[in-house]
C-alpha cells in the first residue's frame, strides 16, 4: 500500500515565508513597471491627438486648439486638474486674443492616465488668488497678463497659450453640460490652417512637460510628484518634455531630469544633465 506524504506545519511556513519574500521584491518592481507603462501610453496617445489636432486644422482650413485646463482657470476636481484635454475650433478676435469657437464633433474630453499629469513652469502658473481663477462673466483680462503667465523663461522656447471663454461645463457638472460655464484655459496648443503653429516665431520652440504624479485638492491645487529621488540635499525628476518646432510641427519627446522642490507645482527652468 502507497503511503501519502503530509506536508508538516514546519514546512508549509517555510513555503509561505518565501512565497512572501518573492512578493515583497516583486511588488516594487511590478508598481514602478505599471507606472512606467502609464508615462508611455500617455506619451503616445497625446502624440496622436496633436498630429490629429494638426491635421483637422489642414484639413478644414481652420485654427484647432489642443486645450489643458487646469484648477486655476476654474474649480476642477483634482482627478481632472492638469490631465484632461479636448481639440477645440478657435478664432483670433480684434484685440489679438484666442477665443473659443466651437468643439469638434467626436472629439469628447480625454484623461491622460491616472498618476501622469502636466506641470507648467516656475512663475508662469496663475496664482490661486480669487482673482485669478475668472467668474464666467468675468472676460476683459489685461491680454499682457495672459501672455506674462505663459512666455517661456528661455528665450529660444515658448509655453502654450491662452483660450478663452472656454465652456467647462462638462469638467464641472457633467456630459450633458458640455457648453455651460465659460473659462479662461492658460495650457493650449495652436494650430493655424497651414498646419503650422500659431504665434510661435521661426527661432523658438512650444514646450510642455508630463510627469508622474497628482494634484492635491483646494484652493491652491499644487502638484505632488510621486516619482522623485534624492542626490545630496537637492530633489530630482525625470520629465518627460515634448518640444514642438513652430513650421514643421516636428515633434521632440525627451526624458530629461530637472530639480523639484517639494510642494511646489513647477519644475526647475533648467535641465539638469
Amino acid at each position: 500500500m502507497r503511503r501519502i506524504h503530509h506536508y508538516t506545519i514546519l514546512e508549509l511556513l517555510v513555503v509561505v515565508a518565501i512565497a512572501a519574500v518573492i512578493l515583497g521584491i516583486a511588488t516594487p518592481a511590478f508598481s514602478v513597471m505599471m507606472k512606467g507603462g502609464a508615462m508611455t501610453s500617455t506619451t503616445r496617445e497625446l502624440a496622436a491627438k496633436i498630429k490629429a489636432a494638426r491635421s483637422y486644422a489642414a484639413a478644414n482650413n481652420a485654427h484647432v486648439a489642443l486645450l489643458f485646463p487646469t484648477g486655476k482657470d476654474c474649480p476642477l476636481k483634482p482627478a481632472f486638474h492638469s490631465s484632461v484635454y479636448r481639440p477645440c475650433l478657435v478664432y483670433k478676435d480684434g484685440d489679438g486674443n484666442w477665443m473659443f469657437d466651437s468643439w469638434i464633433e467626436g472629439e469628447p474630453w480625454r484623461s491622460m492616465q491616472k498618476g501622469i499629469i502636466m506641470v507648467p513652469y516656475p512663475g508662469n502658473e496663475p496664482s490661486a488668488s480669487s482673482s485669478s481663477v475668472p467668474k464666467p462673466d468675468d472676460k476683459d483680462f489685461a491680454k499682457e497678463e495672459y501672455d506674462k503667465l505663459w512666455d517661456g523663461l528661455n528665450s529660444s522656447e515658448k509655453e502654450l497659450y491662452l483660450v478663452k471663454d472656454v465652456p467647462l461645463g462638462a469638467l464641472l457638472k457633467g456630459p450633458d453640460k458640455d457648453n455651460d460655464d465659460e473659462y479662461p484655459v492658460h495650457r493650449a496648443i495652436i494650430f493655424k490652417p497651414n498646419g503650422q503653429l500659431a504665434d510661435v516665431e521661426v527661432d523658438k520652440r512650444l514646450r510642455f512637460r508630463l510627469i508622474e504624479g497628482t494634484v492635491l485638492s483646494g484652493s491652491d491645487a499644487k502638484a505632488t510628484a510621486t516619482n522623485v529621488f534624492t542626490e545630496g540635499t537637492a530633489t530630482y525628476l525625470i520629465a518627460k518634455t515634448f518640444t514642438i518646432h513652430p513650421l514643421t510641427c516636428k515633434m521632440a519627446i525627451e526624458d530629461l531630469k530637472f530639480k523639484w522642490t517639494p510642494g511646489s507645482s513647477s519644475l526647475d527652468d533648467t535641465k539638469v544633465n
